[in-house]
């Protein structure tokens, strides 16, 4: 199932996407979904984010190396505060401060359930579906030299990640990917004013998709609506007046367009 959030005129609605059509759900993604009769075709609405999270946590190194098969150590998340969070066509307001924008396609989990100390199979039914997360970053503020990504010794995750509008969701989420079909891999593509510039395969994940989970879940206790995003391959380079479209197999691209913040 492809679950959407959808706006038409003044009203939000959840549905569920199937072909060209959106068909009204009683209840949202978390809930017990059921079609009201109500549907329009997919050009007349306007997709939002597919879920409003309580919480947000992206991945740092999320993908192996290449050449390198497994690793000994420990996901690395952080939270990221979403004030705005867009949906399938977003804008991007870029600070003036900022020399290096990146964009960053990654897959992302989002937890339909309430869980704390969850084991793996408690952490893999905990899991609603998956969408595509957009996480924008502003590279000055996480490396001491961009060019060649050595880090800096004191990581501004604040002003790196949680500017107004650093963050898209969506288009949908899709109920009946599984982890197995994350190990074998789904395809992320970045677009950059119609030209690939970066692309990746889950396959490469450093952990699976349950092990996340678990592990945030022996800290935080995860509500409904959490969005845990999972990492990207390919951060990409956007200037002011650049469109993007990142995508992920299976669940469809977000498109953003990216321009000068007003003071």
């Amino acid at each position: 199932m492809r679950i959407v959030r959808f706006s038409r005129g003044t009203e939000v609605f959840y549905g569920e996407w199937e072909g060209d059509s959106v068909f009204a759900l009683q209840g949202g993604p978390l809930a017990d979904p059921r079609r009201t009769g109500d549907s329009w075709p997919v050009s007349e609405i306007q997709l939002l984010a597919p879920v409003t999270p309580p919480h947000v946590l992206v991945t740092m190194g999320g993908y192996l190396p290449d050449g390198v098969d497994r690793v000994d150590e420990e996901p690395w998340l952080f939270p990221k505060l979403t004030p705005e969070i867009g949906g399938a066509d977003a804008v991007v307001a870029m600070p003036a401060e900022i020399e290096s924008l990146w964009v960053e396609v990654e897959l992302a989990i989002v937890i339909g359930r309430r869980v704390r100390s969850a084991s793996l199979e408690e952490a893999r039914e905990a899991i609603c579906g998956f969408t595509c997360m957009n996480d924008v970053t502003a590279a000055d503020f996480q490396f001491e030299d961009v060019a060649t990504m050595r880090r800096s010794p004191v990581l501004d995750i604040f002003r790196s990640k949680s500017v107004d509008t650093f963050a898209a969701l969506g288009p949908c989420i899709r109920t009946d990917i599984t982890e197995e079909d994350v190990a074998a891999g789904l395809r992320l593509t970045t677009h950059v004013n119609g030209e690939l510039v970066g692309e990746g395969n889950t396959r490469r994940h450093k952990f699976s998709v349950s092990r996340w989970v678990s592990f945030v879940s022996a800290y935080t206790t995860l509500q409904p609506g959490d969005v845990i995003s999972l990492g990207t391959p390919c951060p990409c380079d956007v200037s002011p007046g650049d469109i993007a479209e990142l995508g992920v197999e299976g669940i469809g691209s977000l498109r953003c367009r990216i321009v000068t913040r007003e003071p």
